[in-house]
């Protein structure tokens, strides 16, 4: 959930002066809401510990882990009866439903290995494995983390060059595009993203309006004027 990554970083951040205000409690109660209904427990954690978030009442924490421990039995029984008495498909959805289920409640370290679990069952098809590696890379984005983004990404490139088709290739750019800006390679950034406006559809990684706001501002520093009016300005998919 990368709009709920977005209430979590202000939280934190040294914002610059001109930056409107932060309302940080509102921000508060929001991010609580929102971990309570999807059982975020490892999330809030690393809330309590890195942010500074008050500790949940014991009991709260517990129902979250013992629903969570309940979520996981169920995958883990899935699969078993799927080695049993069903095929390659059925394991791969129980996998797969494991893996979702650790990146949905926040835990980056579980979350990794669940979709490096997919990676490694035989006969999983290109496309799957795809999609396995850009999760990975939506993970360490919402937790801001920056070990490994690079590898990961070169792996999904090396997928898509190898059998991924227009949509996983176009997306993937986006991802590119925002693991640029994160690393403040903003040249090759505005580029990418410029080349992604027309055909966008990574909206489980930003909305198209958060991918117009950079890519203006990204091609603001490096188009020349001239070129900055034709390509942004007046570009019917910016306006």
């Amino acid at each position: 959930d990368m709009e709920l990554a977005k209430k979590i970083f202000p939280m934190k951040a040294e914002l610059p002066e001109y930056a409107p205000p932060v309302d940080k409690a509102a921000l508060t109660r929001e991010i609580k809401a929102a971990v309570e209904e999807k059982n975020m427990a490892p999330l809030y954690t690393l809330l309590v510990k890195d942010y500074g978030f008050e500790s949940l009442p014991a009991s709260a924490m517990e129902e979250m882990e013992s629903k969570n421990a309940e979520e996981v039995k169920a995958c883990d029984d899935e699969k078993e009866s799927a080695l049993t008495n069903a095929g390659d498909m059925e394991v791969l959805d129980a996998v797969t439903r494991k893996a979702r289920h650790y990146a949905r409640i926040g835990d980056l370290e579980n979350g990794m290995k669940g979709f490096d679990a997919i990676m490694e069952l035989p006969k999983v098809s290109t496309s799957k494995k795809i999609e396995a590696t850009m999760a990975k890379l939506r993970m360490a984005f919402f937790h801001g983390v920056d070990d490994g983004i690079a590898e990961t990404l070169e792996e999904a490139k090396k997928l898509v060059e190898n059998g991924g088709d227009w949509d996983k290739r176009n997306r993937l750019k986006c991802y590119e595009a925002l693991y640029l800006v994160k690393v403040r390679d903003m040249s090759k950034a505005a580029a990418l993203l410029l080349s992604c406006t027309q055909t966008f559809t990574a909206v489980e990684l930003c909305s198209y309006e958060d991918f117009i706001l950079y890519c203006v501002v990204t091609n603001a520093l490096h188009l020349e004027r001239v070129n900055f009016k034709k390509k942004i300005l007046e570009s019917p998919d910016v306006l």
